[in-house]
């Protein structure tokens, strides 16, 4: 008979599940040192999470704890797009400069005692001209409020290596 790992081994957790496991298909954003730049920083480091679909931008900022800010989202939809024009290209950079002026707010009330006030930038999505006109609204004069507090850019898009068969593309 085979010997079995003790229970909380390396290996095997509460329940026998594997740590290995977890640690290989964990997010990025439940790495310990994302939510702290600098060991002893007091910067305070707010999301702003830009997902680009096929079919719209969506743009949300988030406060350091992680939860979404009032009036810290905005889409294709919410910025007067309708229909297939919420995939474009001007509809992207409108919900950016959206997004920019409702950081330019929070600049002001944040309380300086508490630390910075930095960005982290988080792209998702590889499809969608939204993702594009972002990071040119950044580069804007627009978007140079905002720039000087980027911190971080980071790419969270999945890569598909293999898997299962796509859906038939379709034809208009």
């Amino acid at each position: 008979m085979l010997a079995q790992p003790p229970e909380g081994d390396l290996y095997t957790g509460a329940g026998g599940r594997s740590a290995l496991r977890r640690e290989r298909y964990s997010h990025p954003d439940d790495s310990e040192y994302t939510r702290q730049l600098r060991p002893g920083s007091t910067d305070q480091v707010y999301r702003m999470y830009v997902k680009s679909t096929s079919n719209n931008t969506l743009i949300t900022l988030t406060d350091p704890e992680g939860n979404a800010l009032k009036g810290g989202s905005a889409s294709g939809g919410t910025v007067g797009f309708k229909g297939v024009a919420r995939s474009g290209y001007e509809a992207g950079y409108q919900c950016a400069l959206r997004i920019f002026s409702r950081i330019g707010e929070l600049k002001k009330t944040v309380n300086p005692a508490l630390g910075d006030l930095k960005i982290e930038l988080l792209f998702n999505g590889m499809l969608g001209q939204g993702r594009e006109a972002v990071y040119r609204a950044l580069m804007t004069q627009d978007g140079e409020h905002v720039r000087n507090l980027v911190c971080r850019v980071t790419d969270t898009s999945r890569i598909r290596v293999g898997g299962t068969r796509p859906k038939k593309r379709r034809i208009l």
